[in-house]
């Protein structure tokens, strides 16, 4: 009967949107709300809109309908099989969110405080004068981000409660305790008996626990490691003294330092493999042949085969050879040009050489100008 009373009342609402749906010939100012409720100037709109009295979240979307008092309204309800999301308080035939989630109704009343509501129920509870707690072991309180609750409903009076003055003891049992983190949860351990002195280290102090237990030597795990255990292969006992004329320079073994250097390259003859397993290196070293060294050096080269030089040079004279060179060991004797009329010497920009392959000895000079222009003789200059 409900069923057939709401379509009855669904064809009625079609049936007077039908009726009013032509449009007037005359044009007046009217109000629109939204599905919340809040109006705004509209302007100028057609007056032919169907007049009904629902509330826009039973009218379909998209439908315009004047209300009681003539206010031009827009439904909200989605007629198209689809539901929308819930968006405000007391919404029904949506579809609820993480901000708008579904409320039960009943006996609802009695959780809302008065004065409030929600849903669309006005609340009867009336709110205890609770104040903030103030420190831990407290109830009836209201809790706080400094005095947050703990979950004490697994308690239990028979297991240990962990404390500062109790910790050592409760580690050296087998019996349980329980512990409380700072989120409130419990947590029950279990101690362990194992933790007793016998098994600490000597010299070691644990929660107020002191060992006696003597370590044995590590094994060797590095080079030049003492007071511990040689095992081998990677590590064996060496002895120390006078391995250091036994290794190259700048290598260590048992952390004693090499001494022994080894030539470079350029410093062993070509050819010569020596170093590491000798032939770690090779030599580049080569010698000059005996026409390029002068005759009477020391003969070079191994000592097994040496090689006597042959080379006679031609050295220049001394005395063609600047001052600043040598020639044989011999310093050289060529010096610059220092004056005029000089021969012999190497012309300097202040002293540069003159042509006097033509030079008759008829010289013009500051003493005999006068008595030479006044001739018919040549001169020159």
């Amino acid at each position: 009967m409900r069923k057939s009373s709401q379509i009855l009342q669904g064809y009625k609402s079609l049936l007077i949107a039908l009726l009013f749906t032509a449009p007037s010939a005359h044009a007046q100012s009217v109000q629109v709300a939204g599905a919340a409720g809040d109006q705004a100037s509209y302007g100028k709109v057609e007056s032919g809109f169907p007049i009904m009295t629902a509330d826009p979240l039973f009218i379909c979307s998209g439908i315009q309908y004047l209300d009681s008092e003539g206010i031009l309204r827009l439904g909200t309800r989605n007629c198209t099989g689809s539901r929308k999301a819930c968006q405000i308080d007391k919404e029904t035939d949506c579809v609820t969110t993480a901000s708008v989630a579904a409320g039960a109704a009943k006996s609802l009343a009695a959780k809302i405080i008065i004065g409030q509501s929600l849903g669309g129920v006005v609340g009867q509870a009336t709110a205890a004068n609770y104040q903030p707690c103030t420190g831990p072991q407290q109830s009836g309180c209201i809790a706080t981000e400094v005095y947050k609750t703990m979950n004490l409903s697994g308690a239990s009076p028979s297991i240990t409660d962990l404390t500062a003055s109790g910790f050592g003891a409760a580690l050296q049992s087998n019996a349980s305790f329980e512990v409380w983190d700072s989120s409130g949860v419990r947590h029950q351990l279990t101690g362990d008996a194992q933790f007793a002195t016998n098994n600490i280290l000597s010299g070691t102090n644990i929660f107020g626990v002191a060992g006696s237990l003597l370590a044995l030597p590590a094994t060797c795990s590095s080079d030049g490691q003492t007071s511990c255990v040689v095992l081998g292969p990677t590590y064996a006992a060496a002895l120390k003294a006078g391995a250091e004329n036994k290794l190259i320079a700048a290598q260590t073994l048992a952390g004693v330092a090499g001494t022994v250097s080894v030539p470079a390259v350029s410093k062993v003859l070509g050819g010569t493999q020596y170093g590491t397993a000798g032939t770690a290196l090779s030599g580049t070293l080569t010698l000059p042949a005996a026409a390029d060294v002068r005759l009477g050096s020391p003969a070079y080269g191994e000592a097994a085969s040496l090689i006597t030089p042959s080379y006679s040079p031609n050295f220049p004279d001394p005395a063609n050879v600047r001052t600043s060179d040598t020639v044989n060991g011999v310093p050289g004797a060529l010096g610059n040009c220092s004056a005029g009329n000089q021969s012999g010497c190497v012309t300097t920009p202040s002293f540069k050489s003159m042509d006097l392959s033509a030079a008759t000895g008829t010289d013009l000079t500051a003493a005999n100008f006068n008595t030479r222009i006044k001739t018919a003789a040549s001169f020159e200059f």
